[in-house]
């Protein structure tokens, strides 16, 4: 079976239908409001669409590195209190490392 490369409004569909659950989780297991600043967002999707060929697993696998496990030890940290606010405000790459501040 031969497939075809996704393109980059299918690219982007696939990184909004991931980030959500991404968003969700976090709403739903810390019971807090949770968001990225916009800038954040695009460097996200940016990241995350660049790589055409790896499909709709290198989408996920950039917003799992880049986003999801920074965000894990920042929280893991931080413990937000039900009904906080949490908004990534910056992604930091250190090496082949990612960081997020949180605000």
């Amino acid at each position: 079976m031969v497939f075809n490369y996704i393109n980059a409004e299918v690219g982007r569909r696939i990184f909004d239908l991931l980030l959500r659950n991404v968003v969700n989780r976090v709403e739903r297991e810390y019971r807090a409001e949770f968001s990225l600043a916009l800038d954040v967002r695009e460097r996200l999707t940016t990241l995350a669409v660049s790589n055409p060929e790896l499909g709709g697993r290198g989408i996920g696998s950039v917003i799992e590195s880049v986003l999801v496990n920074p965000l894990a030890r920042s929280i893991f940290r931080r413990q937000p209190a039900p009904g906080e606010c949490i908004e990534v405000t910056a992604l930091n790459q250190i090496g082949s490392n990612w960081e997020v501040e949180l605000s």
